[in-house]
C-alpha cells in the first residue's frame, strides 16, 4: 500500500507502509527534477575556483628515517599498508611500526624496501669513506647476514664482525676481494 503526500513546503515525499509493524520510509528526492549539476549557483557570476589537493597530515615532512622513506611512496602510489605489506613479505603491523619509527626494518628486508622505494634512502645511500663503512654498506644493502658475507668475502664471521665494531682492520685479501664485488 503506496500513497502520495505533499508537505507544506511543497517536495512530494511517498511513504510506503512496510508489515504490520507499521514502520514508514522516508524515500528522498522522488518526484524532483533529476539533476541541477548543470545550473550555477550563481547565474550572473562565471568564476571557476580551482585549488590543490591538501596534503594527507600523514605525509612525512622530513625524510629522516627509513619509516618516513617507506611512508612517503606509499601515500605517493596511493597504496594501503597491506598493499606494502604483501609486496615485502611481512605483517601490516610490521609496516605500521616502521611508518611510526617504532621499530626499524631488520636487514633482510633492506632489499625489498629498496626495490619498493626505487632508491636506496639515506643513510645507505652514502659512499662511505672507509673500506669499513663500504663493506657495511654493501652487507646491509643487500640484505646480508654477517655469516653470508664472511662466507661470499671467504672469511670468518668474527672477523667481519670486529672490523665493523671497530676492533679490527680487514686484511689485505678482504680489501680485494671487496674492491672487486663492489
Amino acid at each position: 500500500m503506496c500513497r502520495s503526500m505533499r508537505s507544506k513546503s511543497g517536495p512530494e515525499i511517498l511513504l510506503k507502509y512496510f508489515g504490520s509493524g507499521g514502520a514508514y520510509r522516508y524515500i528522498h528526492g522522488r518526484g524532483r527534477c533529476s539533476s541541477r549539476r548543470s545550473i550555477p549557483a550563481f547565474p550572473f557570476c562565471s568564476v571557476t575556483l580551482n585549488s590543490k589537493k591538501p596534503q594527507n597530515p600523514a605525509y612525512p615532512k622530513v625524510l629522516a628515517t627509513l619509516g618516513d622513506h617507506i611512508r612517503k611512496r606509499r601515500l605517493d602510489l596511493g597504496l594501503w599498508q597491506k598493499d606494502v605489506a604483501a609486496s615485502l613479505g611481512v605483517t601490516v603491523s610490521a609496516v605500521t611500526n616502521w611508518e611510526l619509527n617504532r621499530v626499524t626494518p631488520y636487514f633482510t628486508y633492506l632489499p625489498k624496501i629498496i626495490a619498493f622505494l626505487e632508491y636506496v634512502p639515506s643513510p645507505y645511500d652514502k659512499i662511505g669513506d672507509t673500506i669499513v663503512e663500504k663493506m657495511r654498506l654493501y652487507r646491509l644493502t643487500r640484505g646480508l647476514s654477517l655469516e653470508k658475507f664472511a662466507k661470499l668475502v671467504g672469511v670468518d664471521e668474527s672477523s667481519v664482525a670486529k672490523c665493523e665494531r671497530g676492533e679490527h682492520e680487514p686484511s689485505k685479501k678482504v680489501i680485494k676481494k671487496l674492491s672487486i664485488l663492489s
